[in-house]
């Protein structure tokens, strides 16, 4: 199905709807007709149903990101119309059942993906997305000053993640995610099982 959009408005289009129809023969009592001609007039008449923008988009078809297909949801297309006037299944624009992996989203991104698109995918908003891609090193943390080793030894004198950012000029959660960016979960356990670390009984 070609549902390029050509350059009218919907006037003209249906002005050619009318051009097409003037061969049509007398309909002769019968409600719905499929000849050569309908088809034409029902081909070009379909321009006329959408506006530019969201012709120009289902002429995608499985080439429309995720972006243009909430777009097309939004001005109130169904799926199944979307998969109708494409012919595309649009099975992978559904919420995946797995939450993101770092493996995930490189091969999302490998395969073209945006970030605004592949946080939509995984119902993040952009800020959580962001904060993923913080917590699994896609975006580099640095304190100024910390290191691996001035870490694991304010950790062992008893000193929080806060009291860490306080002496280091930083906030909290950027503490949280350079140490999740430089220790595994085991040495960060352990860290926080120091004798400095536990609390009094």
């Amino acid at each position: 199905m070609n549902l390029v959009y050509e350059p009218m408005d919907r006037i003209m289009v249906l002005e050619q709807v009318s051009s097409i129809l003037e061969d049509h023969p007398p309909f002769m009592g019968r409600k719905n007709c499929n000849c050569e001609i309908c088809q034409r007039a029902a081909e070009a008449g379909r321009v006329a149903r959408y506006s530019p923008k969201v012709a120009r988009i289902l002429a995608k078809g499985e080439d429309m990101t995720t972006s243009e297909y909430e777009y097309l949801i939004e001005r109130g297309l169904t799926q199944e119309e979307i998969q109708t006037e494409t012919g595309v299944v649009l099975a992978r624009f559904d919420q995946p059942s797995n939450p993101l992996t770092l493996q995930g989203y490189e091969r999302l991104k490998e395969q073209g993906a945006r970030d605004i698109e592949i946080a939509r995918m995984y119902g993040m908003t952009e800020s959580t997305f962001y904060k993923w891609k913080r917590m699994n090193g896609i975006i580099k943390v640095v304190v100024k000053g910390l290191d691996k080793e001035t870490y694991a030894e304010l950790k062992s004198a008893g000193f929080s993640d806060r009291k860490i950012a306080l002496k280091f000029g930083t906030r909290k959660d950027n503490i949280h995610c350079w140490k999740h960016q430089n220790f595994t979960v085991e040495e960060i356990k352990a860290m926080n099982q120091t004798p400095g670390r536990r609390k009094k009984a």
